[in-house]
């Protein structure tokens, strides 16, 4: 028969007790859950029986919100998963809900609540529905569950009454119209424990005399018409089922993060990564790991005895034949210490390395200071005086000698160093609001294309000076000028900055910040304070300073494609900022690099796209769904055969930026109109054989990317974009002169028909167009007719440029997307050897062939030996 509601039996001291977490408990992921439904549903019940496992005596009606936290485990082994569930119990009264509902905004997840004794309860649903999917996030996990399963009589499936009704109950029950029955309701006072009565508490609950009045099929069917995945039943008083709503919902967030429904990086998400992301057990506890040598038969001679570290990652103890000689809590400060009185002549010596576990040890470290958050600070800008500099393009070798009077050197240092003035220019703009953030080199202003730069290798003792000079050559050949060393990697061997400087290349140094946010203590100032400009890791390198994330003043990092609300590629104008110094698509490595790491290469059975050892060699969150949304909102693809499949994610990663590239220095427009003054790639190279945003893989093998940017970032460009309507399409065509003098081109315009290469209009031939220096130049709005039999997405625009006969520049604007195009199958590729060359030009073309040749085009292609 229905239990009438009591007690739990909880003592005075009990109530309102929490469970008791582990102070500064670790978890991977934070969630906002918000708990929803009309009053008197027993929402606050369950949350408190989930929160503190006890029943709560005595409820109230809530007025906005209440809250409450726990963290649960979600998986098991090495895909557990710790989630901080942030508990919203939000009003269910009318009155209250214009309050509650903005609590709404940023949950990932929602429990919709009803007493599955009253059917009034259910009806009032609905709007509470609404305004979550209306208010929170887009991914929004939802949960129905029907509460008071302690009262519930089981009725059939069909959701009509019981045929019969409890002798206990003297009452009567008709079946009204409609989908729900209608019951007369009788009221159960109870006593309650000792302690209650001796509060004179008394419980009342309303019932029907059948107990349920919403069935479980009733639920599941309007559950299935709204679009809510989970139906569920529990019972506040007894505890049944409550545990499993709360762990069901998290199991709901969890995998949507795995899959990459989720992004935690967006905002909107309504997920927070947590303080223990990405940590296992093992990996945390407190016992550290020990590193042990044996240094045998040691000699030295008169001189000193010195151990040098050039990083210790991060807090680790060094002890020589039990002595301890270091304790060092920073990779990115060298040590050298003299052990010679320590060392054991011509005997076994023991050296020992204690490594802490880092995280441990810095949430100690933020315990002990004070906690105080004082808003939003950017910082102060600092000003480097160099007095009487010369400014010049060559290096100079400067030669440090250290020697006696008699011409006796002891020791000798050289460094070659470039006197440059590099300025940064914030100043206000001409017809837009904000700041301009521009370099000036020299006194010139540069427009800075460029990448940005990981650790080369995950062990950087295989990196050397030729591997460095390499990269760099690669990013000054194609046409980059700028490279930015990237906050989360290492500072790089000198050899890399010496490089950079031969090559040309400025340097965007960022400090090995990441995206922590560093306390400002004593002790970890004095610890930055020794890698700063004063004392320099390299001559003429200023750091990078913070990102602002606005668009209007400083940098940015615009990961709206890709990550985030995951734009179109082809809006990357209206994504533009003062400065991009982030932004990226993801492309397959070359078939060559995937086959290095498959243990049987091109036999082995994992190679295809979507294989565990691929998807091993991605560690982007969600690269699989990512991946394919670009993939088919473009492209038509295939993944087998996986040729096929790298082609295509190149093909795109290339189209994604060539755009981004092309439309950003756009808008680089002259004095006093610098609203896009840079753009570096995220990222130029990977650290090991991998799927990742690079434009070069691990073995510096360019992705079709690399050529793209190539061309947009030539001294000499051109570019075209089409507005489509009713009745025309507008294409703008502009130019882009980087070069410091003013040219002279002659234009040519052509519209080809796609599938059958004909001309569709006169060729627009305009001559001697001056293009100004240092900026791009708008050249010619042009209107194409539709034609009636013809389709809109029919028609590509060739753009030329020309000096002296020579073509100089192009750009070929295609209709978008690419998937819609039916393109002919080409006959004949000619390519003709004009001069003795020990490689040919194979299948595996490194530029993307849709840009390569349009019918009748002649174009000159440099063969180039292969990585």
């Amino acid at each position: 028969m229905t239990r009438p509601r009591r007690s739990s039996g909880a003592s005075d001291d009990s109530v309102g007790t929490v469970r008791e977490q582990e102070l500064g408990s670790m978890y991977d992921y934070l969630a906002k859950i918000i708990l929803l439904g009309p009053s008197g549903t027993g929402k606050s019940c369950l949350l408190h029986r989930f929160v503190k496992n006890e029943w709560r005596v005595l409820s109230s009606q809530t007025i906005g919100v209440e809250f409450a936290s726990k963290i649960i485990k979600v998986g098991s082994g090495s895909r557990r998963k710790r989630i901080k569930l942030q508990l919203w119990d939000t009003a269910g009264t009318e009155r209250f809900r214009s309050v509650s509902r903005s609590y709404y905004r940023g949950a990932a997840g929602a429990i919709l609540v009803y007493d599955l004794t009253s059917h009034v309860s259910f009806n009032a649903l609905k709007p509470f529905l609404n305004d979550a999917r209306a208010l929170a996030s887009p991914q929004l996990s939802l949960l129905l569950v029907g509460n008071k399963l302690d009262l519930a009589t089981e009725m059939p499936d069909t959701g009509a009454p019981s045929s019969t009704v409890p002798s206990s109950y003297a009452s009567t029950s008709t079946m009204q119209a409609g989908d729900y029955p209608s019951y007369s309701t009788s009221t159960i006072t109870s006593s309650g424990s000792a302690s209650m009565a001796a509060q004179a508490s008394t419980l009342r609950a309303t019932v029907a005399p059948e107990g349920r009045e919403v069935s479980t099929a009733v639920a599941n069917r309007w559950a299935s018409q709204v679009g809510v995945p989970v139906v569920m039943e529990a019972s506040a008083l007894s505890g049944d089922q409550v545990d499993e709503v709360f762990e069901r919902l998290a199991r709901m967030i969890v995998t949507k993060i795995e899959i990459g429904d989720i992004d935690p990086d967006d905002p909107l998400s309504g997920i927070q990564y947590g303080d223990g992301y990405g940590y296992s057990a093992a990996s945390i506890r407190g016992d550290g790991a020990s590193v042990k040598n044996s240094l045998n038969g040691v000699t030295v001679d008169d001189g000193s005895a010195n151990l040098l570290f050039h990083g210790l990652d991060t807090v680790a103890s060094v002890s020589l034949n039990g002595i301890e000689i270091l304790q060092a809590d920073n990779m990115f400060v060298p040590h050298r210490i003299c052990v010679r009185q320590h060392l054991l002549w011509d005997k076994e010596n023991e050296l020992v390395i204690k490594f802490e576990s880092a995280l441990l040890v810095g949430r100690a470290r933020v315990l002990r200071q004070p906690q105080h958050k004082w808003g939003c600070w950017n910082g102060e800008n600092s000003r480097l005086a160099v007095r009487k500099a010369q400014y010049h393009w060559p290096l100079y070798t400067v030669t440090v000698l250290v020697m006696d009077d008699k011409g006796h050197i002891y020791d000798r240092q050289e460094k070659r160093i470039g006197l440059r003035k590099v300025e940064l220019n914030q100043e206000s703009l001409q017809g837009q609001q904000g700041t301009s953030f521009f370099f000036r080199v020299n006194g010139i202003p540069v427009f800075c294309g460029g990448s940005n730069w990981i650790p080369a290798d995950s062990f950087l003792p295989r990196l050397n000076s030729n591997k460095y000079h390499a990269w760099m050559k690669l990013l000054r050949d194609g046409n980059q000028v700028m490279v930015r060393v990237w906050g989360g990697g290492v500072y790089e061997d000198d050899t890399f900055y010496d490089a950079c400087d031969e090559l040309g290349i400025l340097v965007w140094q960022d400090f090995m910040f990441a995206c922590g946010n560093y306390p400002a203590s004593p002790e970890m100032l004095k610890s930055v304070e020794k890698l700063i400009p004063q004392t320099a890791y390299h001559f003429g390198s200023p750091w990078g300073g913070k990102s602002s994330g606005d668009s209007t003043v400083g940098d940015i990092h615009q990961w709206n494609v890709w990550h985030g609300t995951q734009e179109r590629y082809q809006n990357f104008d209206k994504l533009a900022g003062r400065f991009v110094s982030e932004f990226g698509m993801e492309a397959f490595p070359s078939t060559k690099t995937i086959d290095s790491f498959l243990p049987r290469g091109k036999d082995d059975p994992d190679r295809y796209a979507q294989s565990s050892t691929l998807d091993f060699h991605n560690k982007a969150t969600g690269h699989e769904r990512r991946l394919a949304l670009y993939l088919v909102e473009n492209l038509r693809y295939a993944l087998d055969p996986l040729e096929a499949y790298v082609y295509a994610t190149q093909l795109m990663q290339a189209e994604c930026l060539s755009h981004a590239y092309r439309l950003f220095k756009r808008q680089w427009q002259g004095p006093g109109k610098e609203y896009c003054a840079g753009a570096l790639v995220w990222q130029l190279n990977d650290c090991w054989p991998v799927t990742s945003w690079s434009i070069c893989d691990y073995y510096l093998r360019p992705k079709l990317a690399y050529y793209a940017i190539k061309r947009e970032m030539a001294a000499l460009s051109v570019g075209a974009f089409r507005k489509e309507g009713e009745q025309n399409r507008k294409v703008q065509v502009w130019a882009c002169n980087l070069a410091l003098e003013r040219a002279e081109v002659d234009l040519e315009v052509k519209g080809i028909h796609v599938e059958t290469g004909a001309e569709l209009f006169k060729p627009v031939r305009i001559g001697s167009m001056v293009l100004r220096e240092n900026r791009p130049t708008e050249l010619l709005a042009l209107d194409i007719e539709v034609q009636e039999s013809e389709d809109a997405n029919s028609t590509i625009v060739a753009v030329y440029l020309q000096q002296d006969g020579k073509r100089v520049a192009r750009h070929i604007n295609w209709p978008e997307p690419l998937k819609y195009l039916h393109l002919q199958q080409p006959k004949d590729l000619c390519v003709t050897l004009s001069a003795d060359y020990k490689s040919v030009v194979d299948e595996e073309s490194e530029e993307p062939m849709e840009r390569v040749a349009e019918p009748g085009d002649q174009k000159i292609i440099a063969a180039m030996d292969k990585h």
